[in-house]
Protein backbone atom coordinates (compact mmCIF):
# COMPACT_ATOMS: atom_id res chain seq x y z
CA UNK A 1 0.00 0.00 0.00
CA UNK A 2 1.34 3.49 -0.85
CA UNK A 3 2.17 5.85 2.00
CA UNK A 4 -0.39 8.44 0.88
CA UNK A 5 -3.97 7.54 0.03
CA UNK A 6 -3.94 10.46 -2.43
CA UNK A 7 -0.98 12.32 -3.87
CA UNK A 8 0.30 15.17 -1.64
CA UNK A 9 -1.07 18.61 -2.40
CA UNK A 10 0.83 20.43 0.36
CA UNK A 11 4.54 20.89 0.99
CA UNK A 12 6.31 21.78 4.21
CA UNK A 13 9.58 23.25 3.03
CA UNK A 14 12.74 24.30 4.87
CA UNK A 15 14.70 26.61 2.61
CA UNK A 16 17.73 27.07 4.83
CA UNK A 17 19.56 25.88 7.93
CA UNK A 18 20.75 29.48 8.35
CA UNK A 19 19.26 31.79 10.95
CA UNK A 20 20.20 35.14 12.43
CA UNK A 21 18.62 34.26 15.78
CA UNK A 22 20.03 32.10 18.55
CA UNK A 23 16.96 30.75 20.34
CA UNK A 24 18.14 28.41 23.14
CA UNK A 25 15.43 25.75 22.77
CA UNK A 26 15.60 25.60 18.97
CA UNK A 27 16.97 22.45 17.33
CA UNK A 28 19.60 24.67 15.75
CA UNK A 29 21.12 25.25 19.17
CA UNK A 30 22.07 23.37 22.31
CA UNK A 31 21.30 25.74 25.17
CA UNK A 32 23.30 28.44 23.40
CA UNK A 33 25.82 26.63 21.20
CA UNK A 34 25.20 25.67 17.59
CA UNK A 35 24.18 22.09 16.78
CA UNK A 36 27.40 20.64 15.29
CA UNK A 37 25.51 18.45 12.83
CA UNK A 38 24.34 21.42 10.77
CA UNK A 39 26.11 22.53 7.59
CA UNK A 40 24.12 25.74 6.91
CA UNK A 41 22.56 24.21 3.81
CA UNK A 42 20.21 26.31 1.69
CA UNK A 43 17.97 25.74 -1.31
CA UNK A 44 18.18 28.36 -4.02
CA UNK A 45 15.96 29.03 -7.00
CA UNK A 46 17.75 26.64 -9.35
CA UNK A 47 17.38 23.76 -6.88
CA UNK A 48 13.74 24.65 -6.21
CA UNK A 49 12.93 24.46 -9.93
CA UNK A 50 14.62 21.05 -10.15
CA UNK A 51 12.93 19.64 -7.05
CA UNK A 52 9.53 21.15 -7.84
CA UNK A 53 8.95 21.00 -11.61
CA UNK A 54 5.76 22.60 -12.95
CA UNK A 55 3.76 19.36 -13.04
CA UNK A 56 4.30 18.93 -9.29
CA UNK A 57 3.70 22.57 -8.35
CA UNK A 58 0.41 22.61 -10.26
CA UNK A 59 -1.11 20.15 -7.78
CA UNK A 60 -0.22 22.26 -4.72
CA UNK A 61 -2.79 23.99 -2.55
CA UNK A 62 -0.51 25.04 0.30
CA UNK A 63 3.18 25.87 0.77
CA UNK A 64 4.44 26.14 4.34
CA UNK A 65 7.89 27.54 5.01
CA UNK A 66 8.80 26.70 8.58
CA UNK A 67 11.98 24.82 9.23
CA UNK A 68 13.59 22.82 11.97
CA UNK A 69 16.77 24.84 12.03
CA UNK A 70 16.59 27.96 9.86
CA UNK A 71 14.58 31.05 9.06
CA UNK A 72 13.15 31.30 5.51
CA UNK A 73 14.26 34.93 5.30
CA UNK A 74 17.89 33.82 5.57
CA UNK A 75 17.54 32.55 1.99
CA UNK A 76 18.45 35.27 -0.50
CA UNK A 77 16.18 33.74 -3.14
CA UNK A 78 13.02 33.73 -1.01
CA UNK A 79 11.05 36.23 -3.10
CA UNK A 80 12.09 34.71 -6.49
CA UNK A 81 11.18 31.27 -5.12
CA UNK A 82 7.73 32.44 -4.05
CA UNK A 83 7.28 34.17 -7.40
CA UNK A 84 8.10 30.88 -9.13
CA UNK A 85 5.42 29.04 -7.17
CA UNK A 86 2.86 31.83 -7.55
CA UNK A 87 3.60 32.11 -11.27
CA UNK A 88 2.40 28.52 -11.68
CA UNK A 89 -0.37 28.50 -9.05
CA UNK A 90 -1.50 32.10 -8.41
CA UNK A 91 -3.85 31.18 -5.57
CA UNK A 92 -1.59 28.73 -3.69
CA UNK A 93 -1.72 29.37 0.06
CA UNK A 94 1.53 30.70 1.56
CA UNK A 95 2.35 30.12 5.24
CA UNK A 96 5.71 31.49 6.32
CA UNK A 97 7.22 31.56 9.82
CA UNK A 98 9.96 34.07 10.69
CA UNK A 99 11.57 36.00 13.54
CA UNK A 100 11.26 38.99 11.16
CA UNK A 101 14.54 40.62 12.20
CA UNK A 102 16.13 40.45 8.74
CA UNK A 103 15.90 42.43 5.49
CA UNK A 104 15.20 46.04 4.54
CA UNK A 105 11.93 47.98 4.52
CA UNK A 106 11.91 47.88 0.71
CA UNK A 107 12.28 44.11 0.78
CA UNK A 108 9.40 43.80 3.25
CA UNK A 109 7.18 45.97 1.07
CA UNK A 110 7.75 43.64 -1.89
CA UNK A 111 7.23 40.65 0.39
CA UNK A 112 3.92 42.12 1.61
CA UNK A 113 2.62 42.55 -1.91
CA UNK A 114 3.42 38.91 -2.62
CA UNK A 115 1.77 37.51 0.54
CA UNK A 116 -1.48 39.43 0.29
CA UNK A 117 -4.14 36.82 -0.51
CA UNK A 118 -6.81 36.38 2.20
CA UNK A 119 -5.59 32.89 3.09
CA UNK A 120 -1.87 33.82 3.16
CA UNK A 121 -0.18 34.18 6.53
CA UNK A 122 3.29 35.28 7.58
CA UNK A 123 3.78 34.29 11.21
CA UNK A 124 5.85 36.80 13.16
CA UNK A 125 7.46 35.06 16.15
CA UNK A 126 7.59 37.93 18.66
CA UNK A 127 7.92 36.67 22.21
CA UNK A 128 7.43 39.80 24.24
CA UNK A 129 8.05 43.51 23.86
CA UNK A 130 11.18 45.64 23.55
CA UNK A 131 12.54 44.63 26.96
CA UNK A 132 11.81 40.89 26.74
CA UNK A 133 11.62 39.56 23.16
CA UNK A 134 15.41 39.17 22.92
CA UNK A 135 15.57 36.96 26.03
CA UNK A 136 14.38 33.97 24.01
CA UNK A 137 14.73 35.33 20.43
CA UNK A 138 18.39 36.11 20.97
CA UNK A 139 20.19 38.21 18.34
CA UNK A 140 16.94 39.75 17.11
CA UNK A 141 15.99 43.41 17.43
CA UNK A 142 12.46 44.34 18.49
CA UNK A 143 12.45 47.76 16.82
CA UNK A 144 13.60 46.25 13.52
CA UNK A 145 10.87 43.60 13.74
CA UNK A 146 8.14 46.18 14.34
CA UNK A 147 9.49 48.35 11.51
CA UNK A 148 9.39 45.36 9.17
CA UNK A 149 5.92 44.33 10.30
CA UNK A 150 4.55 47.82 9.65
CA UNK A 151 6.06 47.89 6.15
CA UNK A 152 4.74 44.41 5.39
CA UNK A 153 1.19 45.11 6.61
CA UNK A 154 1.03 48.52 4.91
CA UNK A 155 1.95 46.83 1.61
CA UNK A 156 -1.00 44.44 1.98
CA UNK A 157 0.76 41.53 3.67
CA UNK A 158 -1.29 39.20 5.87
CA UNK A 159 0.45 38.86 9.22
CA UNK A 160 -0.12 36.95 12.46
CA UNK A 161 1.69 37.63 15.74
CA UNK A 162 2.75 34.48 17.63
CA UNK A 163 3.76 34.99 21.25
CA UNK A 164 5.62 32.14 22.97
CA UNK A 165 4.94 32.50 26.69
CA UNK A 166 7.57 32.19 29.42
CA UNK A 167 7.75 33.45 33.00
CA UNK A 168 9.70 36.52 31.85
CA UNK A 169 7.07 37.72 29.36
CA UNK A 170 3.69 36.39 30.56
CA UNK A 171 2.81 39.78 32.07
CA UNK A 172 3.00 41.33 28.59
CA UNK A 173 0.53 39.14 26.70
CA UNK A 174 -2.37 41.59 26.88
CA UNK A 175 -0.21 44.58 25.94
CA UNK A 176 1.27 42.71 22.98
CA UNK A 177 -2.22 41.62 21.88
CA UNK A 178 -3.40 45.24 21.91
CA UNK A 179 -0.32 46.29 19.96
CA UNK A 180 -0.96 43.59 17.37
CA UNK A 181 -4.53 44.81 16.90
CA UNK A 182 -3.43 48.44 16.53
CA UNK A 183 -0.80 47.49 13.94
CA UNK A 184 -3.22 45.50 11.79
CA UNK A 185 -2.11 41.92 12.44
CA UNK A 186 -4.79 39.46 11.34
CA UNK A 187 -4.57 37.35 14.51
CA UNK A 188 -2.68 37.14 17.77
CA UNK A 189 -1.76 33.65 18.92
CA UNK A 190 -0.52 32.70 22.37
CA UNK A 191 1.85 29.72 22.15
CA UNK A 192 1.99 27.37 25.11
CA UNK A 193 5.34 25.65 24.83
CA UNK A 194 5.98 21.94 25.27
CA UNK A 195 9.75 22.45 25.25
CA UNK A 196 10.12 22.17 29.02
CA UNK A 197 8.93 18.58 28.69
CA UNK A 198 11.72 16.00 28.65
CA UNK A 199 10.78 12.86 26.72
CA UNK A 200 13.74 10.98 28.22
CA UNK A 201 12.41 11.33 31.76
CA UNK A 202 8.75 11.98 30.80
CA UNK A 203 8.75 14.93 33.17
CA UNK A 204 8.30 18.67 32.82
CA UNK A 205 11.36 20.65 33.91
CA UNK A 206 11.05 23.70 36.13
CA UNK A 207 13.81 25.59 34.29
CA UNK A 208 16.06 25.52 31.25
CA UNK A 209 19.66 26.71 31.50
CA UNK A 210 21.01 28.96 28.73
CA UNK A 211 24.76 28.85 28.18
CA UNK A 212 27.11 31.49 26.87
CA UNK A 213 29.72 30.84 24.16
CA UNK A 214 32.11 29.50 26.78
CA UNK A 215 29.63 26.90 27.98
CA UNK A 216 28.87 28.72 31.22
CA UNK A 217 25.33 29.29 32.47
CA UNK A 218 24.31 32.80 31.45
CA UNK A 219 20.69 32.69 32.65
CA UNK A 220 17.71 30.35 32.82
CA UNK A 221 14.32 30.23 31.16
CA UNK A 222 11.28 29.38 33.26
CA UNK A 223 7.78 28.26 32.27
CA UNK A 224 4.91 30.67 32.94
CA UNK A 225 3.28 30.78 36.35
CA UNK A 226 -0.22 31.40 35.01
CA UNK A 227 -1.90 28.03 34.43
CA UNK A 228 -3.70 29.46 31.38
CA UNK A 229 -0.35 29.67 29.59
CA UNK A 230 0.85 26.18 30.50
CA UNK A 231 0.47 23.43 27.90
CA UNK A 232 -2.23 21.15 29.36
CA UNK A 233 -0.93 18.14 27.44
CA UNK A 234 2.39 18.05 29.26
CA UNK A 235 0.91 19.34 32.52
CA UNK A 236 -2.16 17.11 32.77
CA UNK A 237 -2.62 14.65 29.90
CA UNK A 238 0.74 12.96 30.43
CA UNK A 239 -0.19 11.98 33.98
CA UNK A 240 -3.51 10.56 32.83
CA UNK A 241 -1.96 8.68 29.91
CA UNK A 242 0.74 7.19 32.15
CA UNK A 243 -1.82 6.07 34.73
CA UNK A 244 -4.09 4.51 32.11
CA UNK A 245 -1.25 2.70 30.32
CA UNK A 246 1.02 1.63 33.13
CA UNK A 247 3.61 4.21 32.18
CA UNK A 248 4.39 6.36 29.18
CA UNK A 249 6.71 3.79 27.60
CA UNK A 250 3.89 1.25 27.47
CA UNK A 251 1.70 3.88 25.85
CA UNK A 252 4.35 4.41 23.14
CA UNK A 253 4.54 0.64 22.58
CA UNK A 254 0.80 0.19 22.15
CA UNK A 255 -0.82 3.41 20.91
CA UNK A 256 -2.39 3.47 17.46
CA UNK A 257 -0.36 5.71 15.18
CA UNK A 258 -2.21 8.03 12.82
CA UNK A 259 0.23 10.22 10.86
CA UNK A 260 -0.88 13.87 11.04
CA UNK A 261 0.97 14.92 7.91
CA UNK A 262 -0.23 11.91 5.91
CA UNK A 263 -3.81 12.93 6.67
CA UNK A 264 -3.03 16.46 5.49
CA UNK A 265 -1.51 15.12 2.27
CA UNK A 266 1.66 17.00 3.13
CA UNK A 267 5.31 16.10 2.56
CA UNK A 268 8.41 17.70 4.10
CA UNK A 269 11.52 18.74 2.16
CA UNK A 270 14.62 19.78 4.12
CA UNK A 271 17.17 22.44 3.21
CA UNK A 272 19.39 19.59 1.99
CA UNK A 273 16.72 18.48 -0.48
CA UNK A 274 15.81 15.37 1.53
CA UNK A 275 12.19 14.22 1.55
CA UNK A 276 10.49 13.00 4.73
CA UNK A 277 6.88 12.53 5.84
CA UNK A 278 7.23 15.33 8.41
CA UNK A 279 9.54 17.88 10.01
CA UNK A 280 9.88 15.82 13.20
CA UNK A 281 11.34 12.91 11.26
CA UNK A 282 13.60 15.22 9.28
CA UNK A 283 15.08 16.58 12.50
CA UNK A 284 15.68 13.20 14.13
CA UNK A 285 18.97 12.22 12.40
CA UNK A 286 20.60 15.50 13.44
CA UNK A 287 19.88 15.58 17.16
CA UNK A 288 22.74 13.34 18.32
CA UNK A 289 25.15 16.09 19.29
CA UNK A 290 28.78 15.07 18.92
CA UNK A 291 28.11 12.56 16.15
CA UNK A 292 28.96 13.64 12.63
CA UNK A 293 26.15 12.95 10.21
CA UNK A 294 28.56 11.91 7.45
CA UNK A 295 27.64 8.36 8.37
CA UNK A 296 24.37 6.81 9.47
CA UNK A 297 24.03 5.25 12.89
CA UNK A 298 21.96 2.05 12.98
CA UNK A 299 21.25 2.67 16.68
CA UNK A 300 19.06 5.62 15.73
CA UNK A 301 15.68 4.32 14.53
CA UNK A 302 15.21 6.81 11.67
CA UNK A 303 18.80 6.46 10.55
CA UNK A 304 18.45 2.67 10.63
CA UNK A 305 15.54 2.87 8.19
CA UNK A 306 17.54 5.24 6.00
CA UNK A 307 20.37 2.72 5.93
CA UNK A 308 17.97 -0.01 4.87
CA UNK A 309 16.52 2.25 2.18
CA UNK A 310 19.88 3.18 0.68
CA UNK A 311 21.02 6.21 2.66
CA UNK A 312 20.38 9.90 2.14
CA UNK A 313 20.76 9.58 -1.63
CA UNK A 314 17.56 7.51 -1.67
CA UNK A 315 15.53 10.46 -0.34
CA UNK A 316 17.38 13.25 -2.19
CA UNK A 317 14.94 15.16 -4.38
CA UNK A 318 17.79 16.41 -6.54
CA UNK A 319 18.48 12.81 -7.54
CA UNK A 320 14.90 11.44 -7.67
CA UNK A 321 11.48 12.96 -8.07
CA UNK A 322 9.43 13.51 -4.93
CA UNK A 323 6.86 11.04 -6.23
CA UNK A 324 9.57 8.38 -6.65
CA UNK A 325 10.81 8.97 -3.12
CA UNK A 326 7.41 8.75 -1.44
CA UNK A 327 6.71 5.56 -3.40
CA UNK A 328 10.09 4.20 -2.41
CA UNK A 329 11.63 2.07 0.29
CA UNK A 330 12.07 4.63 3.06
CA UNK A 331 8.44 5.73 3.17
CA UNK A 332 7.38 2.06 2.96
CA UNK A 333 9.54 1.14 5.94
CA UNK A 334 8.22 4.07 7.96
CA UNK A 335 4.62 3.01 7.37
CA UNK A 336 5.36 -0.63 8.13
CA UNK A 337 7.02 0.31 11.42
CA UNK A 338 3.68 1.51 12.80
CA UNK A 339 2.45 -2.09 12.91
CA UNK A 340 5.38 -3.38 14.96
CA UNK A 341 4.42 -4.55 18.48
CA UNK A 342 6.80 -2.29 20.40
CA UNK A 343 9.50 0.36 20.13
CA UNK A 344 12.14 -2.29 20.86
CA UNK A 345 10.85 -4.37 17.93
CA UNK A 346 10.95 -1.57 15.38
CA UNK A 347 7.94 0.70 15.98
CA UNK A 348 9.21 4.27 15.45
CA UNK A 349 9.22 6.02 18.80
CA UNK A 350 9.12 9.37 17.05
CA UNK A 351 5.86 8.46 15.30
CA UNK A 352 4.30 7.09 18.48
CA UNK A 353 5.33 10.22 20.37
CA UNK A 354 3.98 12.78 17.92
CA UNK A 355 1.14 10.92 16.18
CA UNK A 356 -0.04 8.38 18.73
CA UNK A 357 -3.72 8.37 19.60
CA UNK A 358 -4.27 9.66 23.11
CA UNK A 359 -1.40 12.06 23.83
CA UNK A 360 -0.60 15.14 21.77
CA UNK A 361 1.71 17.76 23.24
CA UNK A 362 0.97 20.04 20.26
CA UNK A 363 -2.80 19.73 20.50
CA UNK A 364 -3.34 22.79 22.66
CA UNK A 365 -0.18 24.71 21.89
CA UNK A 366 -2.03 27.67 20.43
CA UNK A 367 -4.67 29.95 21.92
CA UNK A 368 -6.38 32.51 19.72
CA UNK A 369 -7.07 36.13 20.57
CA UNK A 370 -10.15 35.13 22.54
CA UNK A 371 -8.18 32.75 24.76
CA UNK A 372 -9.56 29.62 23.14
CA UNK A 373 -7.43 26.58 22.39
CA UNK A 374 -6.82 26.20 18.68
CA UNK A 375 -7.18 22.89 16.88
CA UNK A 376 -6.59 24.42 13.45
CA UNK A 377 -4.81 21.80 11.36
CA UNK A 378 -1.94 23.99 10.24
CA UNK A 379 -0.91 24.88 13.78
CA UNK A 380 1.13 21.87 14.74
CA UNK A 381 4.54 23.55 15.04
CA UNK A 382 6.24 25.20 17.94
Amino acid sequence: MPFYDNEPDSIHLELSELCNADCPMCGRNRKGSKNPNLIDASLHLDSIKKIFPPYFVLRLKRIQLCGNFGDPLATNDLIPILQYFRGLVPDVMLMIHTNASLRSVTWWEEFGQLCSLPKDRVKFSIDGLRDTNHIYRRNTDFDTIIRNAKAFIKAGGRADWEFLVFHHNEHQVDEARAMATDMGFQQFWVKRTNRFFDYKTNKTSSSYEVLDKNGQVEYSLYPPDNAVYKNPATELDLIKISQQNGGFQHYLDTTNISCKWKSKKSVYISARGHVYPCCWMAAEPFYNVGEMISHLDAQNQVQKLLLQAGGFDAIDARLHTIDEIIAGEFFRLVKESWQQPSIAEGRLKLCAKWCGKGFDSNKETYMDEFGRASLVKDKTQI
